[in-house]
């Protein structure tokens, strides 16, 4: 009886609709990806900082614990359309590898945990696989159960990502040479994930986001030989503020 009452009281993560439920993970975890936001700050020539995000995401945690998040990297926004454009294809080489993926196992003890306190700040281990390499890193995140049926995954403090350790180095070369400028090779990573319970049923959302991924890959394979011609085409370039995006 007392641990029937603790589960009714501590419904946060482990009800549905204020139903309590052995497992945390009961139907799994499915990214609003509206409300989610991942944003790199990176610096060039020494001291100006710049902002960057992405448009595109998909996630979810599936019912074994596994959490999933995908970004589309061809959705970059620099606010510049001409940065947006080397970045795709001169830094990320969107034609070869469209998505960047972070993995992470999560721990049901940690879910009951939280539902009992509403906020917790811990390290978590995932694996970023981007540009073709596959790297272990840790991050520092903070978790909040804001509803029963919503739970917010923020980074507590930014999260470096370095240059070489994903096999940037030349890539970072071409958009110096492109711009004009001298760019830090390294980054730091924000993001502030909303991840909604799902109630066994597909959501729409994942497969209109599933479809957009399959449209975008046919389209970049088609653009990116004319794009890296028109991004590294001095002559398209009205003036050197604009050439320097």
């Amino acid at each position: 009886m007392k641990k029937l009452i603790i589960g009714v009281i501590g419904a946060g993560v482990l009800g549905l609709s204020g139903v309590a439920q052995a497992d945390p993970l009961a139907n799994g975890w499915q990214l609003d990806s509206a409300a989610s936001n991942i944003r790199f700050q990176s610096i060039k020539n020494a001291t100006k900082v710049e902002s960057s995000s992405f448009a595109e995401l998909q996630g979810e945690i599936a019912p074994d614990g596994e959490a999933r998040v995908t970004v589309f990297l061809d959705s970059v926004d620099t606010k510049i359309d001409l940065r947006n454009v080397r970045m795709r294809f001169l830094f990320f080489e969107t034609f070869n590898h469209p998505e960047a993926t972070i993995t992470a196992q999560l721990d049901p003890a940690l879910l009951t945990e939280l539902e009992q306190v509403r906020r917790k700040t811990f390290d978590m281990p995932f694996e970023l696989d981007l540009h073709g390499v596959k790297k272990e890193m840790t991050a520092e995140v903070v978790a909040t159960v804001l509803t029963n049926d919503l739970v917010s995954v923020a980074s507590a403090v930014p999260v470096s990502i370095g240059v070489a350790d994903f096999a940037f180095e030349e890539n970072i070369k071409k958009l110096e040479e492109a711009a004009g400028v001298s760019i830090v090779p390294s980054a730091t990573v924000t993001f502030d994930f909303l991840f909604n319970r799902k109630t066994g049923v597909e959501q729409p959302v994942l497969a209109a986001a599933t479809n957009v991924a399959k449209r975008r890959g046919t389209l970049t394979s088609k653009r990116a030989s004319a794009a890296l011609r028109s991004c590294r085409k001095p002559a398209t370039f009205t003036s050197v503020s604009e050439a320097r995006g």
